[in-house]
């Protein structure tokens, strides 16, 4: 594996066609920017090989609890995404972002906190003024959407899946600070209910969501899809599969007779990004100041692991 300098990543982001800006999962506490390499790799192939364009991954690495607790992290998202669309110029109309579970939060956080800050204390704000446009697209897999946990998925798969009354427990503790914070008044816990209309101040207008028919996330997330859909403004997709918590990227979890599958979806995401670019408005690059100096947390580009690695970008 070798590695290059920051100018070249630079230029790499601001040569590609489309820029997949991802934020991991791992509820705050674990993992890491290259946790899914496998799937990294498959969705750059596939957009290379079906619609033969080049794309990049930029993946966020942010800080983890407990050293690190909220807002902390998702104010290191915003400052990328910010990083990514005003100072390196790179048009929002080329770029989707990616999160799953706690990184699907952080996700929407990022959005409102860019676009509609407002959102945070007052459901009825407006968008805030801004020199970039809205993003092509975002795909959300098994996404943290609500604290709540009273649903009848919640009841009937908690003994089973990857998220549990437990771990709800440890990310109040070690990520939110309960013991020091009302978390009820923070605005990662009141968001989503906050959020049942307006969706164009902040969120692109083509949404894939996966979610698992057995996790207990499940009623939580297919209502907020209908809750989007029902808005009006954006084109919102969802898988759901027999499987449990974020499945479509833990993919162990995936039974080997149903792996072909993953391939199916791997190429429903490549045409669902390339599709959300075409679609999106261009931003005047006239409007934007043009700034090539390298942001401090970009620490390193992986390459030669495969051809299609020296497009995944760590920050």
């Amino acid at each position: 594996m070798r590695h290059c300098d920051e100018e070249t990543a630079i230029r790499r982001l601001k040569d590609a066609d489309l820029v997949i800006f991802n934020i991991h999962g791992g509820g705050f506490r674990v993992g890491h920017a290259v946790m899914y390499m496998e799937t990294f790799i498959s969705w750059l192939e596939e957009i290379k090989s079906r619609h033969g364009l080049n794309a990049v991954i930029l993946s966020v690495e942010y800080g983890l609890a407990p050293k690190h607790k909220y807002p902390g992290p998702v104010l290191e998202c915003v400052e990328a995404y910010k990083y990514v669309t005003e100072s390196l110029s790179i048009p929002a109309s080329k770029v989707v972002l990616t999160g799953d579970s706690a990184g699907g939060a952080l996700v929407l956080e990022t959005l409102v906190r860019t676009y509609a800050p407002g959102l945070l204390t007052n459901p009825d704000a407006l968008a805030a003024k801004n020199k970039i446009d809205l993003p092509a697209g975002m795909v959300l897999v098994s996404p943290l959407v609500t604290a709540n946990s009273t649903s009848e998925s919640w009841k009937k798969f908690e003994k089973t899946d990857l998220v549990s009354f437990a771990l709800k427990k440890l990310i109040y503790k070690e990520f939110l600070d309960s013991k020091c914070v009302n978390v009820d008044t923070l605005p990662i816990i009141n968001l989503s209910g906050q959020l049942q209309y307006g969706f164009n101040r902040f969120a692109p207008k083509n949404v894939m969501i996966f979610v698992g028919d057995k996790e207990v996330m499940r009623d939580d997330i297919l209502a907020m899809a209908e809750t989007v859909r029902t808005d009006g403004y954006a084109h919102v997709k969802v898988h759901c599969e027999n499987y449990e918590h974020d499945w479509y990227l833990i993919r162990e979890i995936v039974k080997q007779k149903d792996k072909p599958m993953l391939k199916r979806y791997d190429e429903s995401f490549a045409d669902f990004a390339v599709k959300a670019i075409n679609e999106a408005a261009v931003v005047d690059p006239g409007e934007i100041i043009e700034s090539l100096e390298p942001l401090q947390a970009v620490s390193k580009i992986l390459q030669d692991i495969a051809p299609p690695t020296s497009n995944i970008i760590v920050v």
